[in-house]
């Protein structure tokens, strides 16, 4: 499956993301920023996705990757990128597949409702009961949830183990949790809050200890890294 944006597809974006990050070095705050940007951004492009099919959340995704990968290097901990990344995946095809069928399906059924009609489409099997459709969305979107929070999960635990900051060990228990109840409403809502304790987070980071008075991270070499795209 491949996600299409136009002519660029989703595969395309990571590669190009890939090619860009290995290509420059950054200086530890900077990599820390373009993290917490990314954070912020994520978080909004969830609410966006009906208006800009996904945009904003890509472009989110990449930042923060970015700044993922960066921190990856200081921290010398190459985990933390790799299941940021795998997590990337699965929300890229959750997003594509499961939530944009059910906004498009829920704008059909908003159509309807406005002309009221939507009462007789329901009887006639012409369309789905908006409660259906919502309690579908949620059974359909939990497996989703589950595996990309638990290597979210993992890469935030990393992070706060190398980076001496609780606040993550806090944000991965809270959206592990959140993703496992989130066919009811309020794991959303915990899920969002441990959003914010990772950006608490964020902005606790400091740079190790060892490379303090280096405003260069280490080689990718030194830190582990092997990308290989065939």
């Amino acid at each position: 499956m491949s996600v299409v944006l136009g002519d660029i597809t989703g595969i395309d974006i990571l590669l190009a993301f890939v090619d860009a990050v290995e290509s420059v070095g950054m200086k530890f705050e900077h990599a820390k920023w373009l993290f917490i940007a990314g954070l912020i951004a994520g978080v909004i492009g969830n609410f966006t996705f009906e208006y800009d099919y996904g945009a904003t959340f890509l472009l989110s995704n990449a930042v923060w990757l970015a700044g993922v990968y960066y921190l990856a290097e200081w921290y010398r901990s190459r985990d933390i990128f790799k299941n940021s990344l795998y997590s990337f995946i699965v929300s890229l095809i959750y997003m594509y597949v499961i939530y944009a069928d059910f906004l498009k399906e829920f704008a059909e059924v908003r159509e309807l409702e406005k002309k009221g009609v939507l009462d007789i489409a329901v009887a006639l099997g012409l369309a789905t009961d908006p409660l259906l459709l919502y309690l579908g969305f949620l059974i359909l979107s939990w497996p989703f949830l589950v595996v990309s929070s638990y290597f979210l999960r993992r890469a935030f635990r990393r992070l706060g183990e190398v980076g001496g900051v609780g606040a993550f060990n806090t944000a991965a228990k809270l959206i592990w949790i959140g993703a496992w109840i989130s066919v009811i409403f309020v794991g959303y809502f915990i899920i969002m809050v441990g959003y914010i304790f990772s950006l608490i987070g964020a902005f606790g980071l400091k740079q190790p200890q060892k490379q303090a008075t280096d405003q260069s991270p280490p080689p990718p070499g030194n830190a582990g890294f092997e990308i290989v795209v065939s």
